[in-house]
């Protein structure tokens, strides 16, 4: 493997650190530009890279995956995901049944740069990369 740990993130915190392959709802899939066939868990090497493909502002959840307790990992072309060269993004096929909670960031007001790409049809789009700061979240009552 190229990565001793893999990163992901989500708007929803998980409630058993288990992540089921799914396909993406975005702009991207559902038009068809980046594949809604492969059910999948999308990781990253790098927070950085993990929040280019999440593409979006708000409070995430960071989880960081051990690569050692991943059988099989796909890395997509710029077929699948036409961004793939500025997300690093990497799938894997397999429900992962262990991973561990990094924390939460706020992405909320950040400064950022739009990345450009370019699709197959001619059409321009941007990955944004948003600066982040983790915070504490407090989920225990005294």
């Amino acid at each position: 493997m190229l990565f001793d740990i893999l990163w992901h993130v989500t708007p929803n915190k998980l409630p058993k650190n288990i992540l089921t392959p799914h396909i993406p709802h975005n702009y991207m899939t559902e038009r068809g530009f980046e594949n809604n066939i492969t059910p999948r868990v999308c990781l990253a090497p790098c927070i950085k890279y993990a929040l280019r493909g999440r593409n979006q502002q708000g409070y995430l959840y960071v989880y960081s995956i051990r690569t050692d307790e991943i059988e099989t990992l796909y890395y997509p072309t710029v077929d699948d995901v036409p961004d793939v060269d500025l997300t690093k993004e990497i799938w894997c096929l397999d429900p992962i049944v262990h991973c561990d909670f990094y924390g939460k960031i706020d992405c909320n007001n950040r400064k950022g740069k739009f990345i450009p790409f370019t699709l197959k049809n001619g059409e321009e789009c941007t990955v944004a990369d948003w600066e982040y700061e983790f915070v504490r979240d407090i989920d225990c009552i005294f």
